[in-house]
């Protein structure tokens, strides 16, 4: 989990600094500028800690159960329910807009993909992972 600060900001100093740091990912440079500056901005912790939570968000979506986002992910149980009600209240809802445009995500998926295979032991064993091709076809690997 992140360090954060005891000291408090006040709420208009939050607002102030969050609109900042959305201006500099929206409105400056190239994708690849913005892909480095966060790469500097964030400790790879982080980094695999918000990647987790957005392929949670997209698999949940995607119907796939708790139980397989949590062993494919290597997530806690309590970290995947905790997601999965906060998308049932109404969280992550522009996530769940652009995973449900015809081909959006797919670049996203595609990456999702090889790292949940990466993880998981040879495909032996008949319909042993049934439930990931329903996600991804066998015909996109």
């Amino acid at each position: 989990m992140p360090h954060v600060s005891q000291k408090k900001l006040s709420d208009q100093k939050n607002k102030e600094i969050y609109f900042d740091f959305l201006h500099i990912f929206t409105d400056k440079g190239t994708g690849h500028s913005r892909k480095k500056m966060l790469g500097e901005l964030l400790t790879p912790t982080e980094k695999v800690m918000l990647a987790k939570r957005l392929a949670i968000v997209v698999l949940l979506h995607k119907g796939v159960s708790t139980y397989q986002i949590e062993n494919a992910l290597k997530v806690s149980p309590s970290t995947t329910a905790r997601i999965r009600l906060q998308v049932e209240v109404g969280f992550y809802n522009e996530i769940s807009k652009y995973v449900s445009k015809k081909g959006s995500g797919k670049d996203f998926l595609d990456i999702l993909e090889k790292v949940i295979y990466a993880g998981m032991p040879p495909r032996v064993g008949g319909n042993r992972w049934k439930w990931l091709d329903k996600i991804f076809p066998p015909g996109r690997r």
